[in-house]
């Protein structure tokens, strides 16, 4: 009767025992790993969730598997095992319209990657990271992307499924590198209002940088933005809100500089647009139809004959000091 009665209750805690959340370090790839690639590592995450703090630390190596990530607790951080970010490459063909993506993240939170590459540089399509439905706490710091042309680097605030929907909240991306992709950066434009971006320390070379649309609260600082073989779209905002700074960014061999589009500030906290050096050919910066919008200590250098700047339909409180 015991033997029975201590079968029945391992069989009843046998379902328990194999979904136990997930936490602590766990190594992709390489001799002695938990999980052979990340995307093995993210159907437990799925299946399982995370309780706590999880590292996912990933061995050196080309990586070709696509992973998706969709949990709603715990603390997740993705990061090389080297902690060099050319040790870790991922490269996945796309092959779909919905797997257009090297790693997505679905309804998730609490999330850090670092020190990890991307390269789709072979392939027509391929955005890096994908952030659909609802995404919030998220910091990146210190990736690598070389892209295509044709998609982005990182693409936040897109639908959990169609096309409407989608906010991506309280993101910092920083020291991170970015090339010959479409622009590096982008918010869906059919997608709920997102809040807090912060791009920081980056550098952005032969890629269209920035292109925000529907934020409330975002700062653009300190970043470089060069073309070369490529003239480059640098910062572009649309219908942003709350407290927008871009501030003390760098570009160069610029088709358009900044573009400021439909963006309202406030009489106590204006859209701020200062400290900026902007090179190009033309329109290095167009601001039309924004309210509250401060333009102070920018220089420009034009190289063509063109329009320098065009600026109209700032109502109420436009101010320019450069």
């Amino acid at each position: 009767m015991k033997k029975r009665l201590l079968l029945l209750t391992a069989i009843l805690l046998l379902p328990f025992i194999t979904n136990a959340q997930l936490s602590g370090t766990k190594q992709i790839g390489g001799s002695g790993a938990d999980y052979a690639t990340l995307a093995q590592a993210a159907a437990a995450i799925n299946a399982q969730g995370i309780s706590g703090n999880l590292v996912l630390q990933i061995s050196s190596g080309t990586y070709t598997q696509r992973a998706s990530f969709s949990y709603s607790s715990g603390n997740l951080t993705i990061e090389s095992l080297s902690g060099n970010p050319n040790d870790v490459i991922f490269s996945v063909a796309d092959e779909t319209e919905n797997e257009d993506y090297q790693l997505e993240f679905i309804n998730s939170s609490q999330l850090t990657i670092r020190n990890i590459s991307f390269n789709t540089t072979d392939f027509e399509y391929g955005t890096g990271m994908l952030f659909r439905g609802v995404c919030e706490n998220i910091e990146i710091n210190n990736i690598s992307f070389a892209g295509n042309r044709n998609d982005p680097a990182i693409s936040l605030a897109f639908a959990e499924t169609g096309f409407f929907g989608g906010s991506s909240k309280n993101v910092t991306i920083s020291n991170s590198y970015f090339t010959t992709c479409s622009y590096s950066v982008q918010t869906n434009q059919f997608s709920d209002a997102s809040e807090n971006i912060q791009i920081r320390n980056s550098t952005f070379f032969d890629a269209n940088a920035v292109s925000l649309f529907n934020v409330i609260g975002l700062v653009c600082e300190n970043n470089l933005m060069q073309g070369e073989l490529y003239q480059i779209n640098a910062i572009k905002l649309q219908l942003c809100t709350g407290s927008v700074i871009v501030n003390a960014n760098k570009m160069f061999k610029c088709l358009r500089g900044i573009e400021v589009n439909s963006c309202e500030g406030s009489a106590a906290n204006p859209i701020l647009i200062t400290n900026n050096f902007i090179e190009g050919e033309k329109e290095l910066l167009y601001a039309f139809g924004n309210s509250n919008l401060l333009l102070a200590h920018n220089s420009f250098s034009a190289s063509g004959d063109d329009i320098l700047a065009q600026i109209s339909g700032n109502e109420p409180s436009f101010k320019m000091r450069n």
